[in-house]
């Protein structure tokens, strides 16, 4: 079954179909960040539009220095945006419905609510990290490899 993008499922399936996904075991953890991981590392970046340098956001930084941020503020960027939390959960909860039919829904539900606010926590640390810029050595020794 399609829930994301072929690279992105390939990942949740592995931490979804085993039957102990939901245990917390550090195997099924490991297999959770993979997956976050996954749509960090497959999900499309999202355009920004150029700002003026005259934008309310921009006009309390000095003038020598509106364009080093304007630039900051632009182009491409991996942000929350590209994936929402609401989206994510409603995936997971068709997921372990379709998969697990004998799981109280209300269970399932604060479950999916858990995952769903470690991955958007972890999620937005990557991007952050990612727009503010940190040199690869620093990220590859927090990102496990994507197998």
């Amino acid at each position: 079954m399609k829930y994301f993008t072929k690279s992105i499922d390939k990942y949740f399936a592995c931490w979804i179909l085993p039957d102990t996904w939901h245990t917390g075991h550090p195997s099924d953890m490991d297999r959770f960040y993979r997956f976050v991981i996954a749509i960090d590392h497959f999900s499309k970046p999202l355009k920004r539009p150029p700002l003026d340098l005259n934008d309310p956001y921009l006009t309390k930084y000095p003038a020598k220095l509106r364009p080093k941020f304007a630039k900051l503020c632009t182009g491409t960027d991996r942000n929350p945006r590209t994936y929402d939390e609401k989206a994510l959960k409603q995936k997971i909860l068709l997921a372990v419905k379709r998969n697990y039919p004998d799981f109280n829904e209300t269970y399932a539900a604060e479950l999916v609510d858990e995952y769903v606010e470690k991955a958007m926590t972890i999620l937005r640390a990557l991007w952050a990290v990612k727009r503010i810029g940190f040199p690869d050595r620093y990220i590859k020794q927090w990102e496990p490899p994507l197998k």
